[in-house]
């Protein structure tokens, strides 16, 4: 297979995901949307963790991200492979196009190990699919890969005095997973590069793919050339609806309230939403209101607070993304 077009894991998850938004990423990245503070912090959470992780393998030589092409990155990997070094930190290796930087790389005797680590507290499909593409790569290099780990975090560890690295990670053996997943690897690739060698982008229409297993940043430019979605009330719009009944019922062509025929498949609260919508009126169940006020007696206390988590905890007794609150106030 021919392989023209520079393509990353993170590439390759995108296109997993929908084809179509690899395309604008390759030849139409201005309509993307720009990352917001939640999606960078995301990242930087990320990179900590997996830096995080290098003190599971102690004494590696680190292939610096910056200052260097991926050509260099390739050729001081294949290096120090060469020279017995048995752990190397962002392994970089490049096969026809496809570039993949493994997070920690160990190089023994009977072969390679590619551990990946994630700042999730599961195992999920889509992180088989990222290290399958990595086991694609080295293999087609030549390499031996003997086995695959997934390191991630352990939702139940808590943190005592100081934060113990081999209970805060798991270690999963994925070998046989990623192995398996070989052949539509190759065949991915291949549809993939017929994609992109498309002179329009490819006509897919939204969907679950535009959430899952990632929101897409071409979320804004898909959506908003839905004409039938160019106002508020629509069935997207709905409290507390199924994705599964609002892409249904999109498919059926019921997308605005005005096309809602029966209200019967809906229940009583997103009924009251809907007719609200409308009659363009407002709608306040009085007696309700008043029922409730009828059980509080004075003094009254209201109290608000904020908090935080964090992937690796800071302080003792405290979880992986645990909710910490960090300041409340208290009116009376």
């Amino acid at each position: 297979m021919k392989q023209s077009i520079f393509l990353s894991k993170s590439r390759y998850i995108r296109a997993l995901q929908c084809v179509k938004s690899l395309w604008l990423k390759t030849h139409k990245s201005e309509v993307l949307d720009t990352p917001d503070d939640n999606v960078l912090t995301k990242f930087s959470t990320g990179d900590k963790v997996g830096e995080l992780a290098y003190g599971l393998f102690s004494k590696g030589v680190k292939i610096e991200f910056q200052n260097s092409t991926f050509e260099e990155k390739c050729q001081l990997t294949k290096d120090l492979i060469d020279q017995d070094q048995e752990i190397i930190y962002e392994a970089t290796f490049s096969y026809r196009g496809i570039v993949a930087m493994v997070d920690i790389l160990q190089n023994t005797k009977s072969g390679l190990i590619i551990n990946e680590v994630k700042s999730s507290t599961s195992l999920k499909d889509v992180y088989l699919d990222d290290c399958a593409l990595q086991y694609y790569v080295l293999s087609n290099l030549g390499y031996s890969v003997n086995q695959v780990n997934l390191i991630y975090i352990n939702k139940n560890y808590i943190r005592e005095d100081e934060l113990n690295l081999d209970e805060f990670f798991i270690v999963d053996d994925i070998t046989q997973q990623v192995v398996s997943k070989q052949r539509q690897v190759e065949q991915n690739l291949i549809d993939f590069e017929q994609a992109l060698a498309l002179e329009e982008e490819p006509n897919i229409d939204i969907g679950k793919q535009c959430f899952h297993p990632y929101e897409c940043d071409a979320y804004t430019y898909c959506w908003d050339k839905q004409r039938n979605l160019c106002h508020h009330e629509n069935i997207f719009n709905i409290a507390r609806l199924n994705q599964d009944k609002k892409f249904n019922l999109y498919r059926q062509n019921i997308i605005n309230f005005s096309d809602i025929k029966d209200l019967s498949m809906f229940n009583a609260q997103q009924q009251i939403q809907i007719k609200a919508c409308l009659n363009q009126e407002i709608i306040i169940n009085k007696d309700k209101i008043k029922a409730f006020l009828a059980t509080l007696s004075y003094p009254v206390y209201h109290l608000d607070f904020e908090t935080f988590s964090q992937a690796i905890p800071e302080f003792k007794v405290v979880r992986p993304y645990e909710q910490i609150p960090f300041q409340f106030s208290l009116h009376y």
